[in-house]
């Protein structure tokens, strides 16, 4: 068995496509589900924001209801009590026994 951590490389402007919408709307997007503590998402060095494929679900759910309500706050409560946020991180700290069996290519 195999761990496979999923990497952060899509800018807001290739989730706006998989959307269809802008890439500034996928940035308001994520920076309120920021704001409000819902999830974090990665930052590149330059501090723009990174998205994984799994992120795709959560905007466009969080998309969708922000548009339907127009407040960002109502829009997050009811995202809060759906299935579509992670609620807990895998725990992986078994891997620290293996040390070096996992060979990782660099």
């Amino acid at each position: 068995m195999f761990y496979y951590e999923e990497k952060a490389d899509k800018k807001p402007g290739d989730i706006a496509k998989h959307l269809n919408t802008t890439s500034e709307k996928i940035s308001e997007w994520a920076k309120d589900l920021e704001r409000y503590g819902v999830i974090k998402f990665s930052r590149s060095g330059y501090g723009s924001l990174m998205f994984k494929e799994s992120d795709i679900k959560v905007l466009r759910e969080y998309g969708l209801l922000k548009s339907a309500l127009g407040n960002p706050k109502d829009a997050i409560e009811i995202l809060k009590e759906t299935d579509v946020i992670p609620t807990e991180q895998e725990d992986m700290s078994w891997t620290k026994e293996l040390k070096f069996a996992i060979l990782r290519r660099h």
